[in-house]
């Protein structure tokens, strides 16, 4: 039999189980699951305070948002996949428009950043634009 890189396949396989039986001898394979698994929990889990609240899912063009309001708080976390959005552009103003068709009450100011905000409605006044703002 002829080998074009001069490996035997016995050999890769000798190998490659030496290197997995270090890694799961060590505990650093499965101390790299545990982080991996961790890291995809947080996506979409809610605050403290919104905790509990079954999230609405509302799309507003290319952006999708869960929606959990607590009285006059509505935490807006964002789902869809989108390249490098800014808050201060597009989606500021796209999650402000989800709000409003979902709870039916103008918004007076959003703040967070691109993946999670925060949005304090106005129920009963009248509308206009809600103030964007980056941080808490």
């Amino acid at each position: 039999m002829e080998y074009i890189c001069d490996i035997q396949p016995q050999t890769l396989r000798a190998a490659d189980n030496q290197a997995l039986t270090m890694l799961r001898s060590d505990g650093r394979m499965r101390g790299l699951v545990v982080i991996c698994a961790l890291g995809l929990i947080g996506c979409n889990t809610p605050s403290m305070h919104f905790s509990g609240i079954d999230p609405v899912r509302v799309r507003v063009l290319e952006s999708t948002f869960d929606l959990r309001r607590r009285d006059a708080q509505v935490q807006i976390i964002r789902v869809s996949r989108e390249y490098a959005p800014r808050l201060s552009q597009q989606l500021g103003r796209r999650a402000e428009i989800a709000v409003e068709r979902q709870y039916g009450c103008p918004v007076s100011r959003i703040r967070g950043d691109a993946s999670m905000m925060v949005a304090y409605l106005k129920c009963g006044k009248p509308d206009d634009l809600a103030r964007i703002g980056n941080g808490p």
